[in-house]
Parts: C-alpha cells; structure tokens; sequence
C-alpha cells in the first residue's frame, strides 16, 4: 500500500498540499483498520475450525 500511495498516485508531486494531506491521513487509517478487522476475522475463524475439530478427536 505504501508503494501503490506513494510512488504509483504521487500525491505529492506538486508540493505538499492540503488535499493530499487529507488523502493520507483518511486513506491510512481506514485502510489499517480494514486490515487490522479482516486478520481478526481470519484468525477467528482457524481458532473456532481448531476448536471444533479438537473437540471431537478427544
């Protein structure tokens, strides 16, 4: 994401302005917060395929 944002878009290839600004700080946390939600349903759902098939081997 980083490449794709910073040397793909040159957001700021005409100075540092402030709709650029805004891009990155929206993008940026947006963009974490998707990835940070799309791991934990992933790794919720490995625990609960472990848990059930942990339960019934023993």
């Amino acid at each position: 994401m980083f490449i794709a944002m910073a040397f793909m878009s040159r957001p700021f290839s005409e100075g540092f302005l402030s709709k650029a600004a805004i891009v990155h700080y929206i993008v940026w946390p947006v963009a974490g917060l998707l990835y940070g939600l799309i791991m934990w349903l992933v790794n919720d759902r490995k625990y609960k395929k472990y848990s059930v098939a942990n339960e019934t081997n023993t």
